[in-house]
């Protein structure tokens, strides 16, 4: 490209630019006044602003957005605060926070001499703190807002116009509320053993209560002679109210075992009075979790009204569902509430169903001599006999009414048995003849009574012993008469659905 050439371009484009600057002064509404930014006085090394020993400290005052508290010396080496004498607080905390304030440094001068501390923020400041060291003046300090870039925080000293630059850091614990130097735990985390893996907890009792419940879910470990001599149960608890059941196994690990370690996220306050307590919902509570575990351990957790989710004003809610978030909580034995967050109270919303065993009842192989099935009004008797070592369930053999049958398609089909595929609670009494029963003979000579009863919507009512507690599926009885007709005519027993 020739030079007259880009002459030219040049001065077009020179053309364009200066014909929107015009344009723009033209029809551009009239600009604020842009306000003077702060340029900091640059310097080479940090500025201390306070400096002290811990031993020498006597107390700290502190005034934030969110509360107003001293931290002083309570006793030998133990710092706290006076209004929370009596509850049980992080001296770690405390310790962490004397600490931050021995000695603290400012990056930079903002400004020297300020007249206008109100665009630093110190008209509406986010903290106000004394600090107090043995034999010498009381150091103030104010801090405003967070500067633009997000780094640094104005401060001024008291008593004087001189804006610093802190980090945003420094300080930070006394931005805190007195109340999280409370500590939140309610239940304690699990031991651990040698190999660093949780001990489970040897759990007595659990009793829950909602509104919800007509009866309280309530779980106890099982009494010494009531498992079999070979039962073999991964927990030791079983659910007594608002039936008689097997716990669930799996249900017990994921909504029981996981409490433990349970802390709040937040406390609300401590002392309530008589009306806080009536304000918060503890007059009408949500749930009561009761817990006793290890022998002498117990804690009781009684949870109040639920907190919905917060939005900001102008936020568009059309297709939003308000959700309890958090509620409020308290622990038995301590003055304070907490608040939990919802999915830290699982068992608000429990049913029974949630937490008992789908299998009515599972005796071990080891321990029965014989079952009775009946089936179309006609009852056959299945023999498991054992060997000469009565504990290997290899020696094991089978018949059926007197036959010989293959006991691999015997022990399946006493799987099969197991698989009562309880459903729920049932509150019916059934008004009509039994339409498969099964009775178990154990080798102590004790027996147990499974009975079941078609209804009309494909569903069953299970009996245990005489009590009609669960409901299951209508399929698993005619499963169970295929599977022993299979059985019986030397056919392969299927546990699949």
């Amino acid at each position: 490209m020739s030079k007259k050439v880009q002459a030219i371009i040049g001065g077009a484009v020179g053309l364009l630019l200066l014909g929107g600057a015009i344009a723009a002064l033209i029809f551009w509404p009239e600009a604020e006044p842009i306000e003077e930014e702060v340029t900091p006085t640059s310097t080479t090394e940090s500025i201390k602003l306070v400096e002290g020993v811990v031993g020498e400290l006597e107390y700290v005052t502190v005034k934030n957005t969110q509360d107003e508290y001293k931290i002083e010396l309570l006793g030998e080496n133990k710092w706290g605060i006076k209004a929370l004498d009596g509850f049980t607080q992080m001296d770690d905390m405390y310790a962490a926070t004397v600490g931050s304030i021995v000695t603290i440094y400012a990056n930079e001068v903002v400004e020297e001499n300020a007249t206008d501390l109100a665009k630093f923020g110190f008209d509406e400041p986010s903290l106000v703190t004394e600090i107090k060291y043995k034999d010498k003046e009381l150091i103030g300090l104010t801090l405003g807002d967070i500067s633009p870039d997000q780094y640094t925080r104005y401060a001024i000293k008291t008593g004087d116009n001189t804006v610093y630059g802190i980090s945003t850091s420094s300080l930070g614990a006394l931005l805190s509320s007195r109340y999280d130097y409370l500590d939140k735990a309610l239940i304690p985390p699990l031991q651990v053993g040698e190999d660093g893996s949780p001990i489970a907890p040897m759990v007595d009792f659990v009793n829950i209560s909602t509104p919800d419940l007509e009866n309280p879910i309530r779980l106890e470990k099982y009494k010494a002679g009531e498992l079999t001599e070979n039962a073999f149960v991964t927990t030791n608890l079983k659910m007594v109210s608002p039936i008689n059941a097997l716990a669930n196994d799996t249900s017990i690990q994921e909504d029981i075992y996981t409490i433990f370690g349970l802390s709040a996220v937040d406390v609300e306050m401590v002392s309530p009075s008589e009306e806080d307590l009536e304000r918060l919902g503890f007059d009408n509570p949500t749930s009561v979790y009761e817990m006793t575990y290890n022998e002498t351990s117990s804690v009781k957790i009684t949870t109040g009204n639920g907190i919905e989710c917060q939005h900001e004003e102008d936020e568009d809610l059309t297709d939003h569902k308000h959700e309890i978030t958090k509620y409020y909580a308290m622990k038995e034995g301590t003055d304070v509430v907490y608040l939990l967050a919802k999915e830290q109270v699982s068992w608000i919303d429990f049913q029974a169903k949630d937490l008992m065993s789908t299998i009515a009842v599972l005796p071990p192989i080891l321990d029965i001599d014989s079952v009775d099935f009946t089936i179309d009004g006609k009852t056959h008797n299945i023999v498991y006999k054992k060997g000469e070592d009565v504990a290997d369930t290899n020696e094991i053999t089978a018949t059926v009414d007197g036959t010989t049958v293959d006991i691999d398609n015997a022990k399946k089909l006493l799987q099969l048995f197991y698989a009562t595929s309880i459903q729920d609670v049932n509150e019916l009494i059934p008004d009509k003849a039994v339409d498969a029963s099964i009775v178990y003979h154990y080798s102590n000579g004790k027996t147990d009574k499974v009975e079941f009863y078609m209804l009309e919507d494909r569903k069953i009512i299970i009996s245990l012993n005489g009590n009609y507690g669960y409901t299951g599926r209508s399929g698993y009885i005619e499963k169970m008469q295929k599977e022993f007709n299979n059985l019986i005519e030397g056919n392969e027993v299927s546990t699949d659905w």
